[in-house]
């Protein structure tokens, strides 16, 4: 059975008559614990956080996500359930934490702080207490913003140890899922489109076009960042792992092209032509690195590098062309999927297995840029980064 407090505020935002009453604490005493070893999804597959086992998890009429746990409860509120209760300002953490405070006046709330989970990520928390609070050794909200949406977090227990360390852990867990009839990105192998605009040429702003028909075609998002332009990369100009630091972000897909040209030396040993992305370099390699190009025998590569595979893991797929005339080359990456583009036509969809966003939907920092290696020359290159 959930404390008292916290039934009284489940039954607030059902919108019925909030009265102080007071309910024994069950006698069960299940500690809670931080091994969080259960997956809740929300049933239009929108939402998802980690939960300990044995913990219960219920979605209310109005719905209010509920964990309990002995005695300790947990609810969770996201937009359209605390939207049609309150006017909350979410245009910041502070600012919908103050509207909150200020509009939940049933409870009596400490002055909001700043706390630091886990991962790093900041929240804001407030204390409170109300009439009905008896056997609660504590009680709090967090607003915490997941993905840019405001999701409040209220926690109340009689073990105050456990409740905060499992709230905070819960937390750190929460995030936003594509719903699954948002149709971006379900393009089928076989539904690929043909590119008519990846070929802007080497002058003005030639990456312009590309971008914009992959945007009308859903396979990237328009509120990304251009991390990449160039007229010319070529093995005289550039390192032969080229990737700027002004390139770094921890936008997690990124979508690149280029007309490419490649002519290795017959006695190379596995050479490669391509772009590079999602790299984090350590002193002696890799933490992770993601190519996708070509190879000395015309075939497509992807190429996965972490510490666990300093070698790489490679994947190949004739490409169908000769490389050594230009042929234009692109890819968009999103959510480890990789579609290659051969002078517009869909060339491969194939998947990798790169590190997976956090629930704020970003990544370790990273660097992109290109892989040059004998006689591989690129010109109009770009590359574009979005979450």
């Amino acid at each position: 059975m959930p404390p008292p407090t916290m039934r009284v505020f489940r039954l607030f935002v059902l919108m019925a008559v909030i009265t102080a009453f007071a309910l024994p604490i069950s006698a069960q005493k299940d500690t809670p614990t931080v091994a969080l070893d259960e997956t809740y999804i929300t049933d239009d597959g929108s939402f998802t956080f980690n939960y300990p086992s044995g913990m219960d998890v219920s979605v209310s009429d109005t719905g209010t996500i509920d964990l309990d746990l002995g005695g300790t409860a947990i609810t969770l509120l996201l937009e359209p359930v605390y939207g049609a209760a309150f006017d909350i300002d979410t245009s910041s953490l502070d600012d919908a934490m103050d509207t909150f405070v200020d509009q939940v006046t049933f409870l009596d709330f400490d002055r909001p702080t700043t706390v630091t989970l886990g991962s790093g990520a900041e929240v804001i928390r407030a204390n409170f207490t109300a009439d009905s609070q008896q056997g609660i050794d504590e009680s709090f909200v967090l607003a915490v913003d997941v993905g840019g949406q405001i999701v409040f977090i209220l926690a109340a227990s009689d073990d105050a140890n456990e409740l905060e360390a499992l709230t905070y852990a819960i937390a750190d867990t929460l995030a936003f899922l594509q719903a699954p009839d948002d149709d971006k990105g379900s393009l089928t192998s076989d539904d690929l489109p043909t590119l008519r605009d990846h070929d802007g040429g080497m002058s003005g702003r030639f990456w312009e076009d590309s971008i914009e028909e992959l945007i009308d075609l859903e396979l990237i998002a328009d509120d990304g960042e251009l991390l990449l332009t160039g007229e010319i990369f070529n093995t005289s100009m550039n390192p032969p792992v080229d990737t700027p630091q002004d390139t770094e972000s921890s936008l997690p897909n990124v979508a690149m092209g280029a007309l490419m040209s490649f002519r290795p030396a017959e006695d190379a040993d596995d050479p490669l032509c391509g772009f590079v992305t999602r790299v984090i370099e350590t002193r002696n390699g890799y933490e992770e690195l993601l190519f996708v190009g070509v190879d000395g025998e015309n075939n497509l590569v992807v190429l996965e590098v972490d510490d666990e595979n300093p070698n790489g893991r490679f994947q190949r797929e004739d490409s169908g062309v000769d490389w050594y005339s230009p042929n234009h080359i692109s890819f968009v990456l999103r959510e480890n999927r990789v579609i290659v583009f051969v002078n517009g036509e869909p060339a491969w969809d194939t998947e990798v297995e790169l590190s997976e966003p956090d629930r704020r939907g970003e990544v370790d920092d990273h660097l992109t840029g290109t892989n040059l290696e004998f006689s591989c020359v690129m010109t109009g290159a770009w590359g574009y980064a979005f979450e």
